[in-house]
């Protein structure tokens, strides 16, 4: 038997009561560790007389987000509700641009603890994670399962992407699926989010949409639906000649697109812009008027800029100074309001829409989530900024 662990070590999750409307309540002094498989195992005051792990340390209130009020949760699925705002996991699970700063397993499900609505409150987290947000790259699934943990106690709707075989760890090392690795990506992914064996894969999209490979890839998914081993199926980096080619695929309600995920930011906004006559085949242009035509739940990837704003070469306060004041009178972050700026386009549009965040600090993705939930931004406030951003 290992030395007892002291506080700050590797810890459990555990289930934690969460009132809706209300704060979360403090951890009570006694828990039951989630890490034994010993039937009967009883409460424990600071360390499990079994494992030995150490119980975790009660969340501040100022660092657990309290949802009073939800007000603008979307309807993903008939029996699905989410946060406008979800979490993007794929900052947990690479190296790159800091290996040493990946969180550990504990920081991560704290990280999902913090912004996860009440349990009670019928209302979830989107997390959106893919095979290949590990490191080193044959790790597959490593966040998946992490995942598949966290939804023991936590409301989460995961979403997983795969399709494009990769065989090494540089740019160029990524090789096209075909319907057997599809129908066998699905499965593993099946396998690593769900804890229960006979629980279909919520939702999996193909991570490089290829033209190429688009038949085979929906094809496989609509036989898996039918199947009940998958329950949606969506797109990522897609154009719309590929949106509507899924479409057609997929054909009826039971096996619809569900999401389109592409990046969106104040940095590319090339999303909301028409489609023009003669464009190139991958223009990601017209996508959003594609999504709200057919229905179609639009996910906004690298909202704030993506890796470059994680390596310190962008910072949205720099783009637009009416976001900076915007800010100031909402009492917020740059950030934040740029997130709720995209999510007010998307409604002006008629766009039903999720904005992913991401990052390996609690206080860091708290804030996104949470202010970006919150906020409330007017037509009037939005067009300032893309106004600045000779955006119309």
């Amino acid at each position: 038997m290992n030395s007892k662990r002291k506080r700050g070590d590797s810890l459990c999750s555990e289930e934690e009561e969460r009132i809706s409307g209300e704060d979360d309540a403090a951890i009570d002094s006694q828990w039951t560790c989630t890490c034994c498989t010993f039937e009967g195992n009883p409460p424990h005051d600071e360390y499990c007389g079994i494992c030995e792990t150490a119980k975790p340390p009660s969340l501040s209130e100022s660092t657990i987000i309290s949802y009073k009020g939800i007000h603008k949760a979307i309807s993903l699925t008939d029996d699905i509700t989410v946060l406008p705002v979800g979490f993007g996991c794929l900052a947990c699970g690479v190296g790159y641009p800091s290996l040493s700063a990946r969180p550990s397993s504990s920081q991560f499900y704290n990280i999902l603890r913090v912004v996860s609505p009440p349990k009670n409150s019928g209302v979830h987290l989107f997390v959106d994670t893919a095979d290949v947000y590990c490191h080193p790259f044959d790790n597959r699934h490593e966040i998946d399962r992490q995942i598949a943990d966290a939804k023991k106690t936590l409301p989460l709707v995961v979403s997983t992407k795969s399709g494009m075989n990769r065989v090494s760890n540089e740019s160029t090392g990524w090789r096209e699926g075909n319907r057997l690795s599809f129908r066998q990506q699905i499965l593993d992914a099946k396998d690593n989010c769900n804890s229960d064996p006979t629980e279909p894969l919520f939702l999996w999209q193909t991570h490089h949409t290829n033209s190429r490979s688009l038949v085979s890839a929906m094809t496989t998914a609509k036989e898996m639906i039918h199947e009940k081993l998958l329950s949606h199926v969506g797109l990522c980096n897609a154009t719309v000649g590929q949106i509507e080619d899924a479409v057609a695929v997929l054909g009826g309600s039971t096996a619809a697109l569900l999401t389109v995920q592409n990046e969106y930011s104040l940095y590319n906004l090339e999303a909301e812009k028409p489609l023009p006559p003669g464009a190139a085949a991958s223009s990601k242009k017209g996508v959003l008027r594609c999504c709200e035509r057919h229905g179609i739940t639009f996910v906004a990837h690298s909202p704030l800029g993506g890796l470059k704003t994680r390596r310190g070469d962008r910072q949205v306060e720099r783009k637009s100074d009416q976001l900076k004041k915007l800010a100031a009178l909402k009492n917020s972050s740059p950030e934040a309001c740029a997130i709720a700026c995209l999510l007010a386009r998307g409604k002006a549009m008629k766009v039903k829409m999720i904005v992913l965040v991401g990052g390996r600090g609690c206080e860091h993705v708290k804030e996104s989530v949470e202010m970006g939930s919150r906020i409330t931004i007017t037509e009037e406030e939005c067009s300032s900024v893309m106004g600045e951003l000779k955006i119309t």
